[in-house]
């Protein structure tokens, strides 16, 4: 061992030299690295409540969701509600989706004399302040759907992506997020996006840039270290 001291203290340069290319050869792998920040999938699959998760996801067509929040200081309004179904019609062309729950595509039931009428609320963009009125008159009579997609203070609203089981919900909502970025440049809109794959995807953002910075300031950190120790 003091063979060993004694001759790294005399080639000090080569031992810096060795230890960094070591050290960037290594650090290199980082690349590679994949986190997963979905809790269910580090989960046992002898746990029952795993088993009956994932057997739910057979099930049933879906069980990943997004909710994208469009907000507006006059959500009843032509422009807003304009800008709604646009908004609407565009995301209901990803793929990934199952189904897309929207303010401006939701079925409205209604009972008649010879049975049950099912109509959008949004028939037709309005033209007037009248047929805003009727939009929103339609949407009062459901109550389900004021609590559900619109706000309280009827300042927001929401519109739900529901995923299929076979889609990576990471990486649609990377697709997603840079979606809403662009309408709301181009449409001066206010745009939000939540759900649990919304909070994966940033998750994962956020761990692989503190990857890059902290790799970067170790290695400044054992530069300087070792500068220091062979120095003295």
């Amino acid at each position: 061992m003091p063979r060993v001291l004694k001759w790294s203290v005399d080639h000090a340069k080569t031992v810096i030299l060795l230890l960094t290319a070591m050290t960037l050869v290594l650090g290199y792998q980082i690349k590679n690295l994949r986190i997963e920040p979905d809790i269910t999938k580090s989960l046992p699959q002898n746990i029952p409540a795993k088993r009956l998760y994932d057997r739910m996801g057979e099930l049933f067509p879906s069980k990943d969701f997004i909710m994208v929040v469009y907000v507006s200081d006059s959500l009843f309004s032509i422009p807003s509600i304009r800008t709604l179904d646009r908004l609407t019609r565009e995301m209901e062309n990803f793929p990934e989706l199952y189904t897309l729950i929207s303010p401006t595509n939701v079925k409205i039931i209604r009972a008649s004399d010879g049975g049950m009428e099912v109509k959008e609320a949004l028939q037709a963009l309005p033209r007037t302040r009248a047929e805003v009125e009727a939009f929103k008159q339609r949407l009062q009579a459901n109550p389900i759907f004021m609590r559900n997609l619109i706000s309280r203070d009827q300042h927001a609203a929401a519109i739900m992506l529901l995923l299929h089981n076979d889609v990576d919900a990471k990486v649609f909502a990377g697709k997603l997020i840079k979606y809403i970025d662009d309408f709301a440049a181009k449409n001066r809109a206010q745009l939000y996006a939540a759900g649990t794959p919304v909070v994966n995807y940033y998750i994962s953002e956020g761990v692989a840039r503190d990857m890059r910075v902290f790799f970067n300031a170790g290695i400044l950190l054992m530069l300087v270290l070792l500068f220091t120790i062979f120095r003295t």
